[in-house]
């Protein structure tokens, strides 16, 4: 069976493991815990040890979150 990632499974992936900063999706605050409910079970994760951080370490140094906190009026 092949799973195929659509881009609505992404933002779904995305905010159920990472919806605890969607208010503030800050560097910081995206490499920091996060607390999450996949089926009956709860876990407490860092970004590293989902293999995210590689991504969001990237991110920065493209300047993405820079953009975001412009864009929103945040600093």
């Amino acid at each position: 069976m092949k799973l195929i990632r659509t881009e609505q499974h992404i933002q779904w992936m995305f905010e159920t493991l990472f919806g605890d900063v969607k208010g503030n999706p800050t560097y910081e605050a995206l490499s920091g815990t996060h607390t999450f409910k996949l089926g009956d079970t709860n876990y407490i994760m860092t970004a590293d040890e989902m293999g995210y951080q590689k991504y969001f370490d990237q991110w920065k140094e493209k300047g993405l979150f820079k953009s975001l906190s412009t864009s929103t009026g945040k600093s």
